[in-house]
Formats: structure tokens, sequence, C-alpha cells
């Protein structure tokens, strides 16, 4: 499985962001950005995405834990999105 999109709302810096990917086989998704763009933010939403966001989690310093929300889209091998 393979992502194709990640979307962050009220996570970290993030109010309302999604990247999309390219999920074809053999492709890099880079990302670059400026000093405090939220890289490192980034790269903990996919840690929480995969493990679950924990109560104790400091990506609530902006709006709060109540509201904050991961979602993917992911396409299986044989194509299917899910």
């Amino acid at each position: 499985m393979r992502l194709t999109s990640l979307a962050l709302a009220n996570y970290g810096v993030f109010q309302s962001e999604r990247i999309d990917l390219d999920p074809a086989p053999g492709r890099i998704n880079l990302l670059i950005a400026p000093t405090g763009a939220g890289k490192s933010i980034l790269r903990g939403a996919f840690c929480d995405l995969l493990f679950g966001i924990g109560a104790e989690t400091p990506m609530n310093f902006r709006y709060g834990y109540q509201d904050m929300r991961l979602l993917a889209h992911a396409e299986t091998a044989s194509g299917a999105i899910v």
C-alpha cells in the first residue's frame, strides 16, 4: 500500500493542509521548505498517522487536542484507493 495524500487539520502549525504524494513505484516524494515551515511537524504527522496521536502530544500547541485530525488516502497494489 502506498500513500497518495496526507491531510492535517489543527495539527501543529497547520490549520488545514493537504499534501499529495506520487504513489508510483520507484518514485521519491521530497518535501523542501524553508526553516520553520513545518517539515518536522509533517514527519511527526506520519508517525502519528501510523501509531495514533498520543494524549500527551506536543502538536496541540496552537489548536488544542480536541479538533486535531490526520487523514490519509492510499493506493493498494491492485490500484484500489482506500
